[in-house]
């Protein structure tokens, strides 16, 4: 059997505290900065340089991206037109000038699909996900 603890036993308690500071953003928050900056006046200026530089050139990627998609669109439209007027045209030929039904008919739809699949890309893309 154990004797019951004496008021004089001293006891060792330890405390441990953990800390952990986190931030979004190319810029860390006031705080942070001016402990850089206690580090080295310039520290705090290079960083927000860098971010400023980032964020510059991120817009400049989208930028340069968005006028991409619109080029590719622009050229789709064109090959597109290109394709209808050419199936019109051969109907045209067929029907009128060599009299043949079955050729008109093929080139009418050949001149009508792209404008067809157009349109229904068109609008799948434009639905809401």
């Amino acid at each position: 059997m154990r004797n019951p603890p004496s008021q004089k036993e001293n006891k060792a308690v330890a405390i441990q505290h953990h800390e952990q500071t986190q931030f979004i953003g190319p810029i860390p928050p006031p705080e942070m900065l001016k402990g850089y900056y206690s580090l080295k006046e310039e520290y705090a200026d290079k960083i927000i340089k860098m971010a400023e530089e980032n964020n510059s050139a991120n817009i400049e990627l989208e930028k340069k991206a968005l006028e991409g998609n619109i080029r590719i669109n622009s050229r789709a439209q064109v090959f597109a037109f290109i394709i209808v007027l050419l199936g019109y045209g051969m109907a045209s030929l067929f029907g009128f000038v060599l009299k043949n039904t079955p050729a008109t008919v093929v080139s009418i739809i050949t001149g009508t699909a792209p404008l067809a699949i157009a349109a229904i890309s068109g609008l799948l893309k434009s639905k809401p996900s």
